[in-house]
């Protein structure tokens, strides 16, 4: 105990001996760090959180066989989404346009006449100033941006989940959006095409007096009408599965054979022999001129108002998975200018440096305290003049 103590009084001794020199050593380490700290680039960080939206995709059948047997399509999960986020917002196109609408160029004070040694340059740089991870516990994605200015970094921030949300909404096209596109177009031109037959029937009553049709002959046109009808969404739901399904697809050929029969039918109903169809049949071609003419303006007002009547529904359908199949994001919290620094900590780096100073000025001490020592000691000091010739190089 009492060797401890004797121990302890020489440490003590040997720090009071070398006071002036412990003291400069830790106040010079001291300065530089406070000068440092005042002179060196202040750095801001904004973080935004955002949550991905799972949304239900369900397969869009079109008529009865569009796509086969019911298909469908599951969505992935929280976590794929989040992960193909990610991906999207650090991929090198997402960040071109970050660098375009912040200048980052001039921000980074990338200077080469190389133009893609240029976007290389500052898409390096942009990975350690960026950080976006995946909360795997709360399932959200972190966006956190670092600049000299706080300003800059809360508006880089929230233009990353703005460029994502417009990614999804306007630059990814899904199977819902492409079955809406083409029933939009599909429902337009038959709107205008049934306006086009109304104005020609209205026209033609005008000119003719109202000509009305006898029974058999309204019959042939609603049964004519029915088939052509048939025909056109048959051949619609073969043109729409093509796209998903191989040529040689059971479903595609019983289209195409349902397509056929169809088309049989048709041709003997235009047909005036007898023998090819019902005598209670009358052939479109055998109806006088006028009421011929008037037969045909109402059968395609018929068939295109029909045709009308089945794409409409199957418009507001696609609508409905469109929504359900177009990812979003949810904002938890949107970025804001931080309050405090990243970067550099002042009072810590202060403290931390003048630690580091004073340890290293002990140390710096105890090692003088001991040279005294030996040179003391003349077979000791014989044995540190030896070293020391030892250690010069040779002339």
């Amino acid at each position: 105990m009492e060797n401890k103590q004797i121990d302890m009084l020489n440490m003590l001794l040997i720090i009071v001996k070398y006071k002036r020199m412990i003291f400069w050593i830790t106040s010079v380490i001291s300065i530089i760090a406070v000068i440092y700290v005042l002179i060196a680039p202040q750095y801001w960080t904004s973080s935004a959180t955002i949550l991905p939206v799972e949304s239900e995709k369900i397969g869009f059948t079109l008529g009865s066989t569009l796509l086969g047997a019911g298909a469908s399509f599951l969505g992935s999960g929280i976590e794929e989404s989040a992960n193909n986020y990610i991906t999207i917002m650090k991929s090198r196109m997402f960040s071109k346009k970050i660098m375009n609408k912040f200048d980052l160029q001039t921000y980074y004070e990338v200077e080469n006449e190389d133009s893609l040694k240029v976007f290389d340059d500052i898409y390096r740089m942009m990975q350690k100033d960026v950080e976006i991870e995946f909360d795997a516990k709360f399932g959200t994605i972190d966006i956190s941006i670092t600049t000299k200015d706080k300003y800059l970094s809360a508006d880089i921030t929230d233009y990353y989940w703005q460029q994502l949300e417009q990614y999804n909404q306007n630059d990814r096209l899904t199977k819902g959006k492409q079955q809406r596109l083409f029933l939009e177009a599909r429902v337009s031109e038959m709107t205008e095409t049934i306006d086009h037959n109304m104005k020609l029937i209205t026209q033609f009553k005008e000119e003719n007096k109202a000509i009305e049709l006898d029974v058999q002959t309204m019959n042939t046109i609603s049964m004519y009408a029915e088939l052509v009808t048939q025909k056109f969404t048959t051949e619609m739901e073969l043109e729409q599965s093509s796209k998903y399904l191989p040529d040689n697809s059971p479903i595609i050929n019983r289209l195409k054979n349902r397509i056929s029969i169809i088309k049989n039918k048709i041709s003997k109903i235009e047909k005036t022999e007898v023998n090819d169809r019902s005598e209670y049949i009358i052939g479109l071609d055998n109806i006088p001129s006028l009421s011929n003419e008037y037969a045909h303006l109402k059968m395609n007002l018929l068939i295109n108002r029909q045709v009308y009547e089945f794409l409409y529904p199957q418009l507001e359908n696609a609508k409905i998975e469109e929504l359900k199949d177009l990812p979003t994001i949810e904002v938890i919290d949107k970025a804001r200018p931080s309050g405090y620094r990243t970067k550099p900590k002042r009072a810590r780096t202060c403290i931390l440096m003048f630690f580091i100073g004073l340890t290293t000025s002990i140390l710096f001490a105890f090692l003088a305290e001991r040279i005294n020592s030996i040179k003391k000691d003349s077979l000791q000091f014989a044995l540190l003049n030896e070293i020391k010739n030892h250690l010069k190089f040779n002339k």
